[in-house]
């Protein structure tokens, strides 16, 4: 793995984001084209990046694969809940509750789908679309208990009717069944998948064009918290799954998602839920900033 493109992969990335928050603050991109683009992105491009890269023939190998990116992807979130109770013991009140979240949830999705498929290709998108899957079943249920303290029916049905989730399925359906999508259709779906990265880069720029300036780098937590998600837990994975042999692109994908900032779906979430939306929104951008450092990092790591 060549880590000199990697690190270029992860400034391209950046440049994008600036692309979007110099677009926001100039009136380009105003709140309503915002929302749509996040609507879009959510809701067609990801999801249809997930489906076009399940378009592999079906081996054991490949599903073995498949099967342990689950695994871990299951374990890591369970490790995160676990492991954030226990950093942030002397953490009271909503901002608490925003920093076991980014500790938890990273921006797996947003970020993972274009750095991973930028440095490991289809199959690479094909690893993440399953970690993503897990991400949303754990982030609509747990990550929605954290800011309310009470179980959510409605989340959890939120969260299996997600269209990343409903996607996956489908694409692990043709893949168990070698069943391939007729040449135009899979195109179509293909190259309207390949806009996730431009739209997912312009969304999080737009976002953290928002944020207050004056208060953006203020308060320890902010720092300690970032230290957590951006350091500890991929250090902590690279030490783990190496000591269980984890094959060399399984390893990197692994490191990768769990290196990426704050999900930057803590923001809507801490908002529909009444948490620290302000504390959340600068977590999100302070994570996403130091991240274009720390990743390359990381991965120098492995």
């Amino acid at each position: 793995m060549d880590k000199t493109i990697i690190i270029y992969q992860v400034v391209t990335l950046f440049l994008m984001i600036l692309v979007g928050f110099t677009a926001r603050k100039i009136g380009v991109i105003n709140l309503e084209l915002h929302k749509g683009l996040n609507e879009l992105l959510l809701k067609i491009t990801a999801p249809l990046l997930a489906l076009s890269s399940f378009q592999f023939a079906f081996s054991k190998a490949l599903l073995a694969e498949a099967g342990m990116i689950l695994i871990f992807a299951v374990s890591a979130h369970l490790f995160a809940i676990f492991f954030s109770k226990v950093v942030y013991l002397w953490h009271t009140g909503e901002q608490k509750k925003v920093l076991r979240f980014i500790t938890i949830f990273t921006n797996c999705g947003f970020m993972g789908y274009p750095v991973v498929s930028s440095i490991y290709g289809q199959k690479g998108v094909f690893y993440t679309s399953i970690y993503v899957a897990v991400f949303n079943l754990f982030v609509w249920t747990y990550g929605v208990f954290i800011f309310t303290e009470k179980a959510d029916l409605k989340s959890l049905k939120k969260a299996l009717l997600n269209p990343g989730i409903i996607a996956t399925l489908v694409g692990l359906f043709f893949f168990l069944f070698s069943i391939k999508m007729p040449e135009p259709i899979y195109q179509a779906i293909h190259t309207l998948g390949s806009m996730t990265t431009p739209i997912a880069m312009l969304v999080i720029g737009s976002a953290l064009a928002t944020v207050k300036t004056a208060d953006l780098f203020s308060g320890f937590a902010l720092y300690y918290g970032s230290f957590i998600r951006l350091l500890v837990m991929p250090l902590i994975t690279i030490v783990v799954l190496k000591m269980f042999n984890f094959q060399a692109n399984l390893l990197g994908v692994a490191v990768l998602l769990t290196a990426m900032p704050a999900a930057a779906t803590a923001v809507p979430i801490a908002e529909e839920y009444q948490g620290d939306s302000l504390f959340t929104s600068r977590m999100v951008f302070v994570t996403t900033l130091l991240s274009v450092l720390t990743i390359p990092l990381i991965i120098l790591s492995v």
